[in-house]
């Protein structure tokens, strides 16, 4: 996995309750050994492992191998990209599952959906943020695409190790972590350093964890293997994503009930450069061949028409439903 037990937890429960449930399906024909990446180990390096064989399946997230092709990202989450159901919507009966499918096939590998974190928060600041001018002057943990927008913005992204960002934040180093959501981020003790929670997650509004196979070793397997295989990573993903609600919403009551911490949206200002950018870099993130237009094109043709769709029906019910307190 790419997950530390420190770090992690939930990611690597998970992979765990994967394993598990493979091996018990298969009344323990298939046995599996989950390892935690520890000490100088690196994404990349899994990568190797499973392409070669030398492992046969690896838990992470799609956005570690966009040095691999640029448009893997959009398999974990982009900046105002779908959110977990909409993801979901599109995986599933949208062609993007095909297309993932098709991407990682020229890398040797299958690919399934192994959970989601569901939405994120904008991040913990030092400051308040209060208009476009202040937020560009901070530096913000932030990575991949999203830091790429903060920078395209004329912002300050500065991206550090996970386990030294409480600390950078309490002293200074940075003046705002994007992380995760509520539960994420208390585990790392942000909320202990810094007293202005912003919303939404504009750079990751759900991100899509991977279980990726050996396409060889995959493609020997009995059929029976191969959709226990499935399965496995379809019922913990759904328990992945139920969890992480449950966990977000102890949290934010949590955080909500401290009168030492502010909890707010970004400035509408803020929100509009954000989205701005944030299209223009996604287009780029797909790249210029002929496969990453299509995930891209794909993409975003269900994101419109589903964000058409919600308008009508999701967004005004939610408003709605905050009438009555």
């Amino acid at each position: 996995t790419a997950w530390s037990p420190a770090l992690n937890a939930e990611n690597l429960d998970t992979a765990r309750k994967i394993a598990r449930t493979i091996e018990e399906a298969t009344d323990h024909r298939v046995r599996i050994k989950v390892e935690t990446m520890e000490g100088e180990t690196k994404p990349a390096d899994l990568f190797k492992a499973v392409v070669s064989g030398e492992v046969a399946m690896v838990h992470s997230v799609a956005s570690h191998w966009a040095d691999k092709h640029p448009a893997t990202p959009f398999f974990a989450s982009v900046p105002f990209g779908l959110t977990s159901i909409e993801l979901e919507g599109w995986l599933t009966a949208g062609g993007g599952l095909a297309l993932w499918r098709e991407l990682y096939a020229g890398f040797g590998l299958v690919p399934f959906v192994a959970g989601n974190t569901g939405m994120s928060m904008a991040g913990w600041y030092r400051k308040k943020v209060k208009n476009v001018e202040s937020f560009l002057q901070m530096r913000i943990h932030c990575t991949g695409l999203a830091a790429k927008v903060v920078k395209w913005l004329g912002g300050h992204p500065k991206e550090l190790p996970v386990a030294q960002l409480a600390q950078a934040l309490k002293s200074g180093e940075l003046d705002a972590v994007a992380w995760g959501g509520p539960s994420r981020d208390m585990a790392l003790g942000l909320h202990k350093v810094a007293g202005f929670y912003h919303s939404p997650g504009w750079q990751d509004p759900g991100t899509n964890l991977e279980l990726i196979i050996n396409k060889k070793l995959f493609d020997s397997l009995p059929p029976d293997l191969g959709e226990i295989i499935a399965l496995a990573c379809d019922r913990a993903s759904r328990e992945h994503l139920a969890n992480s609600m449950v966990r977000d919403m102890a949290a934010m009551k949590q955080l909500a009930s401290n009168p030492d911490l502010y909890v707010g949206a970004l400035p509408v200002p803020v929100l509009n450069q954000l989205v701005v950018t944030s299209e223009a870099v996604v287009k780029e993130a797909a790249g210029t061949d002929a496969l990453g237009r299509r995930i891209l094109d794909s993409y975003t043709a269900f994101r419109d028409q589903v964000r058409q769709w919600q308008d009508v029906s999701e967004q005004p019910f939610l408003e709605a439903r905050g009438m009555n307190g």
